[in-house]
């Protein structure tokens, strides 16, 4: 019945008027941009600046294009957190626009100094999904239906990812990791790790040498076997990481590695629930060796 529903409200839908031209979203980051996508349909026109798994956001430099693109923008997405911050700075250059600005930071309650990874989080895709409802339907009132019609489709998707998620914690709660950054940090609290090493993690995300004590400490929690996984940043490499990927791989530790953009030519969920899948198989060969 619901499906039935769905297809005659998207065909009276299709009969109303077009706008002349799709709604221009400019995304800092291509999750935010897919999900956009994913949304509006054919009625928006997106652009992802960061698109790329081997971008690092926090070195990325503008460029003139990337400036006239948010110019001629009706909705901008950024991250916001410190993450995403030259994006701020080009906003603040063109203030006159009569363009839309969601920062997903605000949208989900988080300030300056909380960890910026919050497409982690499995809360904010929902949160900002229900943004971009509002946003369209207001812009567009013509296709109103549409979009809600994606933004269900979208949460029925969304719900096997969360699904998944409540599935595997408890054989993950409580259950002692750690991370060379807190890339994973909101989806490992979702989970109810037991994370160790967070020095050394806000040190490495924040471009700073950890400290020798910090060092010292990530290794003996390595060695001792005290941790069962260990998440790392595939998109940042160093000598510091290579060492510390061999440690873990001389005391078999299992190692799972992370990236802070959505790889190309794949859903959001699909990438969120590679890692998770990933933590199943570990568990499932750790009860096997018990």
């Amino acid at each position: 019945m619901f499906k039935f529903c769905s297809i005659l409200c998207l065909l009276l839908a299709m009969c109303q008027p077009s706008m002349a031209e799709p709604i221009r979203i400019v995304a800092a980051e291509n999750f935010y941009g897919f999900l956009a996508k994913e949304i509006g349909g054919s009625y928006v026109q997106v652009k992802s600046i960061i698109n790329q798994p081997d971008q690092d956001p926090h070195l990325f430099n503008v460029s003139p294009s990337i400036a006239k693109q948010l110019g001629q923008a009706d909705l901008v997405v950024y991250n916001g957190l410190g993450y995403d911050s030259w994006m701020q700075s080009l906003l603040s250059v063109n203030t006159l626009s009569a363009r839309t600005v969601i920062c997903v930071g605000e949208l989900v309650n988080k300030k300056e100094g909380d960890n910026p990874h919050i497409w982690y989080d499995p809360m904010t895709m929902l949160v900002y999904a229900k943004a971009l409802l509002g946003y369209l339907s207001k812009k567009d009132p013509h296709h109103q239906t549409i979009y809600r019609i994606h933004y269900q489709q979208f949460f029925r998707k969304y719900n096997r990812l969360t699904r998944f998620i409540h599935q595997l914690k408890p054989r993950t709660e409580n259950l002692e990791a750690i991370a060379t950054e807190p890339v994973f940090a909101y989806m490992a609290e979702a989970l109810g790790f037991n994370m160790q090493g967070f020095g050394f993690q806000i040190s490495m995300m924040n471009g700073i040498d950890p400290s020798p004590r910090q060092i010292l400490e990530f290794q003996r929690r390595l060695q001792s076997r005290q941790v069962k996984i260990l998440f790392y940043n595939k998109q940042v490499d160093s000598p510091l990481i290579q060492r510390l990927l061999g440690v873990a791989k001389t005391y078999a530790i299992p190692v799972i590695g992370v990236t802070e953009t959505q790889p190309v030519n794949t859903s959001y969920r699909a990438w969120m629930m590679e890692p998770l899948k990933q933590v199943q198989m570990v568990l499932n060969e750790q009860r096997h060796h018990i």
